[in-house]
């Protein structure tokens, strides 16, 4: 990876990694149950590339709906 054109995007946001280590938890679920505690107005974005960011991009978003 680190020969890869996107090494330098990789580095620069790898800080972010403990905070979503926090977020998630030991197990890595989807925080469903803190997801509708957030108070801000949140857009949830998808990419194709990694199956795993599909099923959170539904799954927050699915904690809302009555």
């Amino acid at each position: 990876m680190r020969q890869s054109p996107m090494w330098p995007q990789f580095e620069a946001v790898a800080p972010t990694l403990a905070y979503d280590k926090a977020v998630l938890g030991e197990d890595g679920a989807v925080p469903t149950q803190r997801a509708p505690r957030v108070g801000t107005p949140t857009l949830v974005l998808n990419g194709t590339v990694i199956p795993f960011m599909q099923d959170t991009a539904e799954a927050v978003p699915a904690t809302f709906r009555v």
